[in-house]
Order: structure tokens, then C-alpha cells, then sequence
């Protein structure tokens, strides 16, 4: 898909709006475990994210968190007091590597709105009925860097785009399925947001990475906009190096949303 630089631009920085590292932390020391995407829902603020890295927040909340800045992180949130929900603890009708964190406190949230935006339905779209261009963002930890200071992380987000992949899966760690799966091209070499070809990055740290439609939202008569042109459909949860990614479709990640929605209620209600 062709796209002309103030177009990119402003796609560019609705990407990297939401899209957040999930830092280890450990005696001021960070590493990039995985990557989110942040969310409202109704009166909740979320972050959706593969299940497997949200078992590490869930393992140790405390040592887990989100930077409160884009590329230098110095300060951060963490998960103290927050609620994990894992489908694989939620007997689900079907297996699914897509996890969401409820973030509870209302000055956390305030503190991480200021760098950081909230997406809401409005950015949610349908994977395209025909092959359409897709564009994955996240967090690889190989690009991830210490700054001069030694003080905080640099962190570099990797976007590239991407088509759908349709050829011979191979060995999958779990089956997969057609009505939970979206899989991806992931070549040696990748072409990036900015449309320059790199050769591939280890992926560890895109866990989690959020997945979008490009350029098959727009309606004939309305003024271009990256909200319009771009729509989340999927997270990505795990990679086949040189040939795909594996992404849990955003309609399965609505269920575990539901079901966060639902506990989160519950919780309000005995507590009450």
C-alpha cells in the first residue's frame, strides 16, 4: 500500500500512541518482557497483551511495569494492585494466548495518560475479507538500549508491515485455528513503517504487539484520517523466525475483555 509522508506520519504516531513496552525491572535495571496495547472499556482502562506475558505480571506485579515516557525510560508505573485475567484460567471454549490487565488506580491511569493514549472500539476493525496490508508494532528487546547515563532504557519500536500468510504453517506449538489465528508473513527482511527495508530483529519483547488493518476502512467522501485508515485486529502472540507471526484475532480478545468487565464487576460489587 502506498501512502504519502504526512499520511505515515500521523499513522506513525497513533501506532506508537498506545503501543507500550512492559519493562522487567530490578534494582533500576529494565528489560523488555513484552508489549501492550492500552484500552477503554466502558469505566475501565486495560492493557491488552499476550497471555503468557501477562502470567509474568501476574507472577510478580511488583517487579513488572510500564514506562510514564516514550523511547527514554526513567519513570514507571507498576502493576502493584492490579487485576490479571488469563484465558487460560478463565475456561474459555477455545485456546487463546491473549491476556488483559485491569489497571485499577485512577492516578496511575492519570500518570500513564499523559504520554500515552487509550484506545476505545472506535479503533477496532474486522481482519479484511480479501488481502489487505497489515502493519505489526511493538517492542523487540534486541533494539532496546542504556542510555549514556546508564540510568534508563532506551526503547525502540519496531513497525513493519506485513501480509497474510498462506503457506505451509509447519510445526505450531499449539493447532491452530482458523476462528482465534491470524498469521503473518515475517520474512529475513522486513519493510518498515517508514518504508525502508531492514533485515529482521530477534522478536523477543513484540509478545503482545498489536496488530493493524491498513487502508481498508477509509469511506469514499470522508476526510483522511489515521484513526480511519488503520484499525486494530489482533495481537501478536508468538513468531516462526524467516516465515510467520501468530496473532489472536481482536474478536477473541473482546471475550477476554468481556470476562475482564464481568470479574471486574463482580469485584465491585462484594467489595460493596
Amino acid at each position: 500500500m502506498s501512502i504519502d509522508a504526512a499520511k505515515l506520519a500521523a499513522c506513525q504516531e497513533l501506532v506508537r500512541s498506545c503501543a507500550v513496552p512492559i519493562l522487567a525491572c530490578d534494582d533500576r535495571k529494565f528489560g523488555i518482557e513484552g508489549t501492550g496495547t492500552l484500552f477503554r472499556m466502558g469505566s475501565l482502562s486495560l492493557l491488552v497483551t499476550a497471555a503468557h506475558v501477562a502470567e509474568l505480571i501476574k507472577s510478580a506485579p511488583g517487579r513488572m511495569a510500564l514506562p510514564l515516557t516514550r523511547g527514554n525510560v526513567c519513570d514507571f508505573v507498576d502493576f502493584t494492585g492490579c487485576t490479571v485475567l488469563c484465558p487460560r484460567e478463565s475456561a474459555l471454549p477455545f485456546n487463546a494466548d491473549a491476556g488483559v490487565v485491569v489497571l485499577h488506580e485512577r492516578e496511575q491511569v492519570q500518570r500513564l495518560e499523559r504520554s500515552w493514549t487509550f484506545l476505545s472500539d472506535g479503533n477496532l476493525g474486522l481482519v479484511p475479507q480479501e488481502s489487505g496490508s497489515f502493519l505489526v508494532a511493538g517492542y523487540p528487546a534486541s533494539l532496546s538500549r542504556t542510555d549514556e547515563s546508564g540510568l534508563s532504557l532506551v526503547a525502540e519500536m519496531l513497525c513493519f508491515r506485513s501480509t497474510e500468510f498462506t503457506d505451509e504453517l509447519g510445526d505450531c506449538k499449539t493447532a491452530p485455528n482458523d476462528q482465534v489465528d491470524l498469521f503473518l508473513r515475517h520474512d529475513k527482511a522486513l519493510l518498515t513503517d517508514s518504508g525502508l527495508t531492514v533485515e529482521t530483529p530477534a522478536l523477543r519483547g513484540m509478545s503482545g504487539a498489536s496488530v493493524w488493518a491498513m487502508g481498508s476502512h477509509e469511506s469514499e467522501g470522508h476526510i483522511w484520517t489515521p484513526e480511519a485508515d488503520l484499525k486494530i485486529v489482533g495481537v501478536q502472540v508468538s513468531c516462526k523466525p524467516g516465515q510467520w507471526v501468530r496473532a489472536v484475532r481482536w474478536g477473541i480478545v473482546a471475550v477476554v475483555l468481556a470476562k475482564a468487565a464481568k470479574e471486574s464487576l463482580s469485584n465491585t460489587m462484594g467489595s460493596g
